[in-house]
């Protein structure tokens, strides 16, 4: 009895468990197309209240796709609000100067990676970009040598964030001024936010060689303090033009200022529009990938998104190898193809890169070294018909063998991959290979466009488009549309999911009982790496993983310790926890300061050691000294010592390293101490 009475208790929740979960998955997977925004009864109320009123907005003067003559997405969300409240919006223009009071309602470029609070609303990040005068393609920044003009205003901000010793700052306190720099050749390079100088890099016809992902501005539109009703409306409709609308604006103002400065007629325009380009392409992971009937990949998302900003239509039209696509480009039956392969320049024109050709040489086996590819001896294989290729086998003297595909490389002893291949099949292919070596091509990837005058306005505005983008960002959401999958679910077989609800809640809860005891056996192992100070690695992480640094062939390698000064008198005078608070403060810098392929533990009390693979002695040594500057300003500002040590080969042993770091921090100790007094 007492059974049933349990069985009947647990029928109820299940089924309206199973009506709710219905219900929702219902309403995730068939979306009203037109859903209005729900606003409360108070909100509701503010609304008729405040509908004869006018309501002081403030917008910056001339910021291109913003508020440039009058024009822009401020002014395009604006009106939207208008007709959607029936409120009434009084515009008022102000420039940097001016002092706007955090009781009205303001648009404004926050200042360099200053993060937007709970009262801003993001509409779009300005990267700062690196300009040239050439057209030369990509360049990492540490490659670059020679002056860069800045504005005075960024001039600490990029010294900071430069690590680059061949690099000299030139400041100027106008943006004119700077421009003029370039032009005369002055200096080599600009570095300067993109989209707040945007008709100007238009106008020059200035190249994009770098867009810095770490340095950029947000424009937002920052809300008063003192109307919590109207914030609240303003953030509802804000995150229904934001999903519906923001993107089409954004695009469309980007369009129409390159259409203004170029002078592109309305003519000009309806041609350009009305054509359709064929692109051919191969199918190429991670770069192309045709399916149902959308270009995914790396190429895929550039396309795309260029569709939406242009209005154009592509075809798109594979091909089975690189020849055919080949002999299809000279013919001109392909109007643009993406140049990962070796297709023939005659008739053709590069666009602006897209990503770059940095490749890797894989091996098998972790004891493999390669000072240089000359000095392979082994046959090497790599995917046929690629510019990686023909760049190989024209300046080597091994043997190279080709396949398909990158899955054909599986089980090879020794391969060579790009960059991305690489990145999409590590976990995939390439999971049982190690880096042996690291290389770059002369020339980057971007797309070849036929050189058919009917495609010149098409390869100028796409030029522009590349060059208007952040390229990291679309080549890792690229890579990231090729693993996603969409299950879609058929709710008009609602007695599907009452059948199988209580085996799905079984397994949910199997899996849940699963996961509680993985996620406590990684809390437990990850307690044991963590020194609970500072959350950075401790002293147990560096003695599990010296073992393993030291099989790693990979060249050169560094140790940098770091050492807090005086940390023992100011826990005599000020007491522990304020010694534990400048212990705190200077992991938190190294956190914030830590680059790609580097290890930081606390080995001691006051002492830090940083562990980096693949960077030279320059770059060891110009970091070492960063970090020291930073550290300067931790609280009671007696800042901290570096020192450091290069392993060059196997001859040395981390051990080694570790003591020679800490010796040249200790000699660098004695100078500073000799020099204060």
């Amino acid at each position: 009895m007492k059974n049933s009475k349990k069985r009947k208790f647990l029928i109820v929740p299940a089924f309206f468990l199973v009506l709710l979960t219905s219900l929702i998955l219902y309403i995730i997977y068939n979306p009203l197309s037109e859903s209005d925004v729900s606003l409360n009864v108070f909100e509701e109320r503010w609304l008729a209240s405040n509908k004869n009123k006018v309501i002081n907005i403030y917008l910056p003067v001339d910021v291109p796709l913003a508020t440039k003559d009058g024009k822009g997405v401020s002014f395009d969300f604006i009106s939207y609000l208008e007709e959607k409240t029936d409120l009434e919006f009084n515009k008022n223009s102000y420039i940097k100067t001016d002092e706007i009071s955090d009781e009205e309602n303001n648009f404004v470029l926050l200042e360099a990676n200053e993060q937007e609070t709970d009262q801003q609303l993001v509409f779009f990040t300005d990267n700062y970009v690196v300009l040239s005068n050439e057209s030369v393609g990509l360049k990492k920044v540490s490659s670059l040598t020679g002056k860069v003009g800045v504005l005075e205003n960024d001039y600490k901000l990029i010294e900071n964030y430069i690590l680059n010793e061949n690099l000299i700052l030139n400041k100027y306190s106008q943006s004119n001024d700077m421009f003029s720099a370039l032009d005369n050749e002055e200096v080599q390079y600009l570095i300067l936010s993109k989209v707040l100088y945007l008709d100007k890099i238009i106008e020059k016809n200035y190249n994009v060689i770098n867009v810095l992902n770490d340095l950029s501005r947000k424009y937002v539109l920052s809300l008063g303090k003192n109307d919590k009703d109207f914030n609240n409306i303003i953030n509802k409709f804000y995150q229904k033009w934001q999903t519906e609308e923001l993107i089409k604006s954004y695009n469309k103002e980007l369009f129409d200022l390159y259409a203004l400065i170029k002078q592109i007629d309305d003519k000009t325009k309806t041609e350009f529009i009305s054509k359709r380009y064929v692109y051919g392409y191969l199918e190429t992971i991670p770069y192309d990938r045709f399916s149902k009937n959308e270009l995914l990949g790396i190429s895929g998302e550039y396309l795309n998104n260029f569709m939406d900003f242009s209005k154009v239509e592509f075809s798109f039209k594979g091909y089975n190898n690189y020849k055919e696509l080949n002999e299809a480009f000279l013919s001109g039956e392909v109007d643009f193809a993406f140049n990962y392969y070796d297709l023939k320049k005659i008739n053709g024109k590069n666009t602006n890169d897209i990503v770059y050709s940095d490749y890797y040489v894989l091996t098998k086996k972790n004891n493999v070294v390669i000072d240089t590819l000359k000095s392979l001896k082994k046959e090497v294989y790599l995917i046929e018909g690629t510019k990686l290729a023909k760049e190989i086998k024209d300046n080597s003297n091994f043997l190279v063998k080709e396949v398909k595909k990158p899955v054909d490389l599986k089980e090879k002893e020794i391969i060579i991959v790009d960059n991305n291949t690489y990145i999409y099949y590590k976990d995939k292919i390439f999971n049982e290979y190690f880096i042996a070596y690291s290389g770059k091509l002369d020339e980057n990837y971007g797309y070849i466009v036929n050189n058919k005058e009917s495609n010149d306005m098409f390869f100028n505005i796409f030029n522009y488009y590349i060059s208007s983008v952040n390229h990291e960002k679309y080549k890792y959401i690229g890579i990231n549309n090729l693993t996603d999958k969409r299950i879609e679910f058929d709710l008009s077989f609602l007695w599907l999911y009452v059948i199988l609800f209580p085996l799905t809640l079984f397994m949910i809860l199997y899996f849940l009982k699963q996961r509680s005891k993985k996620q406590k056996m990684r809390t437990d192992m990850k307690l044991k790496y963590i020194d609970p100070l500072t959350s950075i690695k401790n002293r147990y992480y560096l003695n599990c993983n010296m073992c393993k640094w030291q099989e790693n062939n990979t060249f050169p390698q560094a140790i940098i310790i770091v050492n807090i000064n005086r940390l023992k008198d100011i826990n005599d005078v000020y007491g522990h926890e304020a010694g534990d608070n400048v212990i705190k403060e200077a992991a938190n810098i190294l956190i914030k300061n830590q680059v790609d392929r580097s290890d930081i533990v606390r080995t001691d009390g006051n002492e830090f050691l940083i562990y980096l693979l693949s960077y030279d002695e320059q770059f060891v040594s110009s970091y070492a000294k960063k970090i020291s500057k930073l550290l300067k300003n931790l609280p009671h500002e007696n800042g901290a010592t570096t020192g450091y040590s290069m392993i060059e080969d196997d001859m040395k042993t981390i051990e080694d390293a570790i003591n020679e770091a800490i010796l040249d921090m200790a000699t660098n100790r004695e100078l500073r101490q000799n020099n204060e007094s």
